[in-house]
């Protein structure tokens, strides 16, 4: 939505979630709120500098796009830790019906909001779990009128990127043909690979895992960062 000239965005002091309460706060909004120029409270360039960072400062995830390449709307996804580039600009690519989502692409809505919760798992090693991050949701469309969501959140232990299709009248009933989701990263990172369930894990350089490979996959930086 629309932000005030005059204000800036700040958490509301006592809540714990919700959408981005209004409060005179000078420069809280560039902690973690990307896309806004305070002459205006609009962006001139909706993708630009589209960005959402973690709640203590170090975690950035940021939406870009690129439309020069043979007439295709390219989205791209990027996440930093503490102003290094972790993952480096990645492909989101769906096709739904034989038709890819990559033309005259436009941002519909851009929400941004933050929560901070606990919730009890049914077992496990906590007996209670904090849920605490900033997320931006941008809803986009193409030139068929499709519309997808995009949901990140910024924890302060990683990233998370969600893509939703609502429901809508042109995607009533559809076959996701494709779904491309890229994660470049900057490195030959370390990984701990497994090919089959309760199989045997084996350390190996992200380049020389085999396809196949069990997902959620284990990884971790060169430097011991992360």
């Amino acid at each position: 939505g629309t932000v005030p000239a005059d204000k800036d965005i700040a958490a509301s002091p006592g809540s714990t979630n919700g959408i981005m309460d209004l409060y005179d706060l000078s420069g809280i909004a560039d902690n973690w709120l990307g896309c806004y120029d305070p002459s205006s409270g609009l962006c001139d360039d909706p993708y630009e500098n589209l960005k959402v960072i973690s709640p203590n400062g170090r975690i950035e995830i940021a939406f870009t796009h690129d439309n020069t390449v043979d007439a295709s709307d390219l989205m791209f996804w990027s996440v930093r830790y503490d102003e290094q580039i972790v993952m480096d600009a990645s492909q989101l690519a769906y096709t739904f019906d034989g038709e890819p989502f990559n033309r005259n692409i436009r941002v519909l809505n851009i929400d941004h909001s933050w929560n901070d919760s606990t919730w009890s798992p049914v077992y496990g090693e906590r007996s209670s779990i904090r849920d605490n991050y900033h997320q931006m949701v941008l809803t986009l469309q193409d030139h068929l009128d499709r519309k997808v969501i995009l949901t990140f959140r910024a924890y302060d232990e990683g990233a998370a990127m969600r893509m939703t299709v609502p429901e809508q009248p042109v995607l009533d009933v559809f076959t996701i043909n494709t779904e491309n989701t890229e994660f470049t990263f900057t490195e030959d990172h370390w990984a701990w690979a497994v090919y089959w369930a309760q199989g045997t894990y084996s350390k190996k350089r992200i380049s020389a895992i085999d396809s196949g490979c069990e997902r959620p996959l284990t990884m971790a930086s060169n430097d011991g960062t992360l």
